[in-house]
């Protein structure tokens, strides 16, 4: 059997994400199977997802029914906020992997359609064809006309009195009127005043003392001679190290890191980073981020240890394993005073779920 039936057989579903990083887009799948988890030969890929499983899980239609399961064994999902191995999907649903949170749709009409004539068939008679109701017809809506004005019982109204000749207002005396030499006066005592602020720098800037230029010596000109060759000495050598295999290996581990603390991989973006301090000491921008990558790297250690510590009070021994065992990983370092703390609550859990501890 070609693949063409089965795909057209095969439910169309849209796949809505609600938070995560891949928060406000869309997918739409129309296939028998389709394949969820951090790795990239999945279908539906949560590269940035670090709680998410390289194969975590994947939704089914057998034709009828759409299911999703759970094929980690460390992590788990969520249908509606309750773990699940495997559940039924219907519109709506809201499905949680990891830090990654979406819900379904469906794109298929399965609604038929209500036929236009029906069959009725009277046992003992003929087939009677029956035709669909139709309504009447609502006339147009007619304007109407406002509503007559209630008649008024109260007193009649007074006409309003005739105008009269108006009352003389009284009229504020004239104002005398200004000297017109005031003003001129101003303006003549104001021009004296500038010119003699003017005259008096004048006067102040005479009296300053200028610079006297002097020729410089001999022992000058050599130990300007000599600072200018130490300058050219050290622009040499700094051109020389930005042509060097080193410099050019920095500038790749750098550019490396960089990458990787933006993705939000800080432990390797912490590596690359001491590589580049190590062949460059003086690189500002590399100790920069080396101190940013190692304080992330320190708060994503610690965020799972507490996710462990809360698993563990909450007798949740597959979580509780889970948090520690990415703490183990993230460290590394089996004499880090974290690794050993993770590696005993890891050991812990573990007894607890097998029922020995």
């Amino acid at each position: 059997m070609s693949a063409a039936p089965r795909l057209s057989n095969a439910l169309k579903f849209k796949v809505v994400f609600k938070r995560g990083g891949l928060a406000g887009q869309s997918m739409t799948f129309q296939k028998p199977v389709v394949e969820i988890g951090r790795g990239t030969e999945n279908d539906l890929i949560l590269i940035n997802d670090l709680r998410a499983s390289r194969h975590h899980a994947e939704i089914r239609w057998n034709g009828q029914d759409l299911q999703i399961f759970n094929k980690s064994s460390k992590n788990y999902i969520a249908v509606n906020g309750q773990h699940v191995e495997s559940a039924k999907l219907a519109p709506g649903s809201v499905v949680t992997i990891g830090e990654t949170e979406f819900w379904i749709e469906f794109e298929n009409d399965t609604s038929a359609s209500e036929p236009k004539t029906k069959l009725v068939k009277d046992p003992g008679g003929p087939v009677v064809v029956q035709m669909p109701r139709v309504p009447h017809p609502q006339p147009l809506l007619q304007p109407q006309a406002p509503p007559a004005r209630p008649p008024y019982y109260g007193a009649v109204p007074s006409p309003a009195p005739a105008p009269g000749p108006r009352p003389r207002t009284h009229r504020p005396p004239p104002r005398p009127r200004r000297d017109a030499d005031s003003g001129g006066r101003a303006r003549f005592y104001g021009v004296i005043l500038i010119l003699g602020l003017f005259f008096a720098w004048l006067m102040n800037s005479n009296g300053v003392k200028k610079k006297e230029l002097s020729f410089r010596s001999t022992e000058q000109i050599k130990r300007d001679l000599e600072a200018s060759q130490e300058e050219l000495k050290e622009f040499e050598a700094r051109k020389e190290r930005l042509d060097s295999l080193q410099y050019r290996r920095a500038q790749e581990n750098y550019i490396r890191g960089f990458r990787d603390y933006k993705q939000g991989n800080y432990g390797r973006a912490k590596e690359s980073f001491q590589v580049v301090l190590n062949l460059d000491p003086d690189n500002e921008l590399a100790k920069r981020y080396y101190q940013l990558a190692r304080l992330k790297f320190d708060e994503r250690v610690k965020f799972h240890m507490l996710q462990g510590n809360r698993y563990r009070e909450k007798k949740n021994w597959r979580m509780c394993k889970a948090s520690y065992f990415n703490v183990m990983t993230m460290v590394n370092n089996n004499q880090d005073p974290v690794f050993k703390e993770a590696k005993q609550f890891y050991d812990q859990c573990s007894l607890a779920q097998e029922g020995r501890y």
